[in-house]
C-alpha cells in the first residue's frame, strides 16, 4: 500500500515539474521564437518579450513588449470558422522598425495558445481517472490510505466501501472531463 501511495506523491511531484519551462517553439523561415505560457514571455535572438494576453467572447486582445518597452497590440474577431478580422497598432522606438518581427511575435503568441495538447493536464487527468477507477473496484485500497492504517486489523465497513465506490465514480468522471479538456 505504501507503494501505491509513494507512486502516487512521484506521478504528482513529476507533473508539477513537467509543466513548468516547456515552451512552445514557433518556426517560420530561419527564425525561432519560444513562447513561455506560464512566464508570459517570447524569447527571440537573445532578446525577451512580454506579452499580454486577454480574451473576451470572441475577442483576443495581445499587447507585447520589446525589451526597449515598445508596445504593440493586436485585437482579433475569432469565429469557429476562422478569424474574421484583426487590427493592431503600436507605440515606441521600435514600432514599425521590423514589420516581420511584429507579424511572427503575433503569430507565435496566437498558435501557441490555439488547440494544442495539454501535456500536463493530460497526465494529471490519467492519474486522477487511474485513482477513480482503483477507487470503484478495489475500494479497499483508497479505504486503508485514508482511514485503515491508523486502525490494527481493522476492516471497512459495507457503507464504508459503497461510499468510497460513489467517491471513485465521481473522480474518475472528473478525470475524464479533464483529459478532454486537455486534447
Amino acid at each position: 500500500m505504501k507503494i501505491v501511495l509513494s507512486l502516487f506523491i512521484l506521478a504528482g511531484i513529476f507533473l508539477i515539474t513537467s509543466c513548468a519551462a516547456n515552451p512552445y517553439v514557433f518556426r517560420v523561415n530561419n527564425d525561432e521564437l519560444r513562447v513561455y505560457r506560464n512566464e508570459r514571455e517570447i524569447h527571440h535572438g537573445g532578446q525577451v518579450f512580454t506579452y499580454v494576453r486577454q480574451v473576451s467572447g470572441n475577442t483576443e486582445n495581445i499587447d507585447i513588449t520589446f525589451p526597449d518597452g515598445t508596445i504593440i497590440w493586436q485585437s482579433r474577431q475569432m469565429i469557429t470558422s476562422g478569424v474574421s478580422g484583426a487590427h493592431g497598432g503600436g507605440d515606441g522606438p521600435s514600432w514599425g522598425y521590423n514589420f516581420l518581427l511584429q507579424v511572427n511575435l503575433f503569430r507565435a503568441v496566437e498558435r501557441a495558445y490555439e488547440g494544442g495538447v495539454e501535456v500536463g493536464l493530460l497526465l494529471l487527468s490519467l492519474v486522477i481517472i487511474a485513482a477513480g477507477v482503483l477507487d470503484v473496484f478495489k475500494p479497499e485500497i483508497g479505504w486503508w490510505l485514508t482511514t485503515g492504517w491508523r486502525f490494527k486489523n481493522a476492516e471497512p465497513s459495507d457503507l464504508a466501501l459503497g461510499v468510497a465506490r460513489f467517491f471513485g465514480v465521481l473522480v474518475a468522471i472528473i478525470g475524464v472531463v479533464l483529459f478532454f479538456t486537455a486534447l
